[in-house]
């Protein structure tokens, strides 16, 4: 920073105090008398949220987590061994509103993370007069409103220009967003047993933390879950099968499940984006509406036509016509991970 300021900037007419307040600041000198700046040496990135539909598991992953990922990535590199082991995360009070997002970022990207105006009140109260970061990276989240309009099947005007969903979209960074998460959680990947594992995703979860009391419902389920786990299990015998609340257990056991799976059934809907950390290889059976028929609580596998370039995971589809009935509720509470 002071070897860009060597030449006096265009329109600049006191160069050589700026130079002079940036090595101080540099330095965590001393500025006027209003205490001294505290220098951050590692990696900070400052983020901006989206407020929309933060508070739902895949929502945080896709708008905020993935996007995060991409901006380290942009700058280290893609590779996870390439990405900074220290990341300091200071995120923008907009769009702080869910537990579920906290939890998606300190889980996923850092487990070093604070609001900005936490961060600064901090400061403040050991009398600092302000912070330099070496190295800061800018963002926000959203991108999946940018995306929408990127692919060919969204609807909209534009749509009819774009044939593929955009490039930062790849498989390969969707797999290398996983490698680093399973870093970050701690995680380590370890062959599969001889036995395949198959994964059902049931959606009914506990109130409290200690996995007690009674199931609540969430939308989009699969009923009856636990004889048609029996039946797999008579049908397959030579397979193991596991019916996995994932709201009631901790991040890092999710992983560790899902990354033994060789299929995972589930219906449509956010908390069935943890198919990004299956096993290269893996097949993902999305319960959802045929294709055509009249709006229901399950609309038309919109979520697996618009994330298709996710090719380390086969997909297939099983259609289940859902209209006239009235057995799958609306989700009562919108705080799920």
């Amino acid at each position: 920073l002071e070897a860009s300021l060597g030449a006096a900037p265009r329109g600049a007419s006191n160069s050589t105090a700026l130079q002079t307040a940036v090595h101080s600041i540099l330095q965590g000198g001393i500025v006027g008398s209003s205490g001294s700046i505290q220098v951050d040496e590692g990696v900070t990135i400052l983020w901006r949220t989206i407020p929309h539909q933060q508070q739902s598991f895949g929502h945080a992953v896709l708008n905020e987590a993935f996007p995060m990922f991409l901006v380290l990535s942009n700058h280290f590199g893609v590779g996870p061994a390439d990405l900074p082991r220290q990341l300091q995360l200071l995120v923008s009070a907009d769009g702080w509103k869910s537990p579920v997002l906290s939890h998606v970022l300190t889980d996923v990207v850092t487990h070093n993370m604070m609001l900005l105006k936490d961060r600064l009140a901090q400061l403040q109260k050991q009398g600092k007069a302000g912070v330099c970061f070496r190295q800061l990276l800018l963002g926000d989240g959203g991108y999946i409103w940018t995306s929408r309009a990127s692919l060919a099947n969204s609807g909209k005007p534009e749509a009819h220009t774009y044939a593929v969903g955009p490039s930062f979209f790849s498989s390969r960074n969707w797999l290398a967003f996983r490698q680093y998460s399973l870093q970050v959680a701690g995680v380590v990947e370890v062959p599969r047993s001889s036995r395949p594992l198959i994964l059902l995703n049931d959606k009914r979860y506990h109130d409290s933390s200690s996995g007690t009391g009674p199931l609540k419902d969430d939308r989009r389920m699969i009923l009856e879950i636990e004889k048609l786990a029996q039946d797999i299990a008579a049908a397959y015998p030579s397979a193991d099968v596991v019916v996995a609340r994932f709201r009631d257990l901790p991040w890092p056991d999710q992983v560790r499940l899902l990354c033994q799976a060789s299929v995972f059934i589930t219906t449509q809907g956010s908390s069935a984006f943890r198919w990004l950390w299956l096993p290269p290889g893996a097949t993902t059976v999305v319960i959802g509406a045929p294709e055509g028929t009249e709006p229901t609580e399950w609309k038309s596998f919109h979520e697996l036509d618009r994330w298709f370039s996710l090719s380390y995971v086969r997909f297939q589809r099983y259609h289940i016509d859902t209209n006239g009935g009235s057995s799958y509720p609306p989700c009562p509470s919108r705080t799920e991970f």
